[in-house]
């Protein structure tokens, strides 16, 4: 957790793992912005949640690009 920064730039979908190394192993790393008076409890919960979908080999990342590809194929057309 860190406090927000509007001048920092956030990866918001998570396309882009970060990686640090804790025992000689490798863990992933994820940056997670709050500010005052936001459910904490709440985004946390939702970024363990998508790192486990990950392990399960479920990538919601893969899913919106899918999606959005879709869609502007649908707009175009």
């Amino acid at each position: 957790l860190e406090e927000w920064d509007q001048n920092k730039d956030y990866d918001r979908l998570g396309f882009d793992e970060k990686h640090i190394k804790i025992l000689g192993k490798n863990v992933r790393k994820m940056d997670v912005p709050v500010r005052t008076g936001r459910n904490i409890a709440m985004i946390v919960e939702v970024a363990a949640m998508s790192i486990r979908q990950k392990i399960l080999g479920y990538n919601i990342e893969d899913e919106y690009n899918k999606r959005f590809e879709n869609f502007n194929k649908k707009k175009k057309s």
